[in-house]
Order: structure tokens, then C-alpha cells, then sequence
């Protein structure tokens, strides 16, 4: 398979835009992910996958914890912030509002929905890992309209 082809095709498939969050050491780290899905209501799980050499997978996996945080069309500027490389010691969160889940996990002011979750399950795909996490904690702001991304660019959702 060629992965330029590959890469090509997916390009195709419109999503949502969403940033990953945890704490490690009372410090907040975040990365930006379309790689994103419910799996299960009953029980309900969600899905994650992630490049394992990220500081914020290493925080997930040694935490055991992590959030999910759905951007809206107005939070391009945090999902630029949070999709460059992860660097270890810089703080990403220092101008970013955010509270806390019961659990510590950042949740980030204006997101469209919040999910907090328990680690159940990883598996490791060559250099990205999937992670599964039962969602413990949910926040829904409704009235938004979601940041997407199709074909290298953010887009906006017309209705």
C-alpha cells in the first residue's frame, strides 16, 4: 500500500477537530487530535489514537487518565496552539482558560463537549498507539457549531 495514496484518501474524510488533554506532575499538556470516536454508549468508551513519542501520550499512559475536549469553529487558534510539536517543560496551557474534571484533566473553556476518561485498553500500531478510555465524565455546551477539518484546512459547518 502506498501511504501517499493512502494519505491522499483520508484526506477525503471530513472530521472533527478535538484536543487531548492531561495533567502530569499537576502540569496540564494538550495535543490536537481528529483521530477521535465514540465506540460504545453501553458501556461508553471512546477512542483516541496518538503518536506514542508525544510527551502527552507518556503522560496519558503513566496517569492512566485523559480528556477529550470538541473544539468549535471559533477555537482554530487552540487547535494550531496545541497541534505543533510537543515540547517537554513548555507550557502550552499558560494563556488558555481552563478548569479541572474531578480527576485533575484540563478542560478547556468554550469547548463544545468534554469528556473525561479512564484508560480501559491500548494497543500499539507501530509508532501510534490506540487508547480506549471509559468516559467517566461528560459536559455538553450546546448552541455551538464544531470546528472540522477536511483536506489540510479547518472548515466551518454552513447550515
Amino acid at each position: 500500500m502506498d501511504g501517499e495514496l493512502l494519505r491522499g484518501a483520508m484526506r477525503q474524510w471530513a472530521s472533527g477537530v478535538a484536543v487531548v488533554t492531561t495533567a502530569h506532575q499537576g502540569i496540564p499538556h494538550g495535543i490536537t487530535v481528529s483521530s477521535f470516536d465514540a465506540l460504545s454508549l453501553d458501556p461508553p468508551v471512546v477512542g483516541i489514537t496518538l503518536k506514542i513519542s508525544t510527551p502527552a501520550c507518556q503522560y496519558i499512559l503513566d496517569g492512566n487518565v485523559f480528556g477529550v475536549n470538541i473544539l468549535n469553529e471559533n477555537q482554530k487558534d487552540l487547535a494550531d496552539l496545541f497541534s505543533g510539536k510537543d515540547i517537554e517543560g513548555v507550557n502550552r496551557f499558560t494563556n488558555v482558560g481552563y478548569t479541572e474534571c474531578m480527576h485533575g484533566v484540563p478542560i478547556l473553556d468554550g469547548s463544545m463537549a468534554y469528556f473525561c476518561c479512564l484508560v480501559r485498553h491500548t494497543h500499539q500500531l507501530n509508532q501510534k498507539i490506540l487508547i480506549l478510555g471509559d468516559v467517566l465524565d461528560v459536559k455538553v455546551n450546546d448552541g455551538q457549531k464544531p470546528l472540522l477539518y477536511f483536506n489540510k484546512a479547518y472548515r466551518a459547518l454552513t447550515m
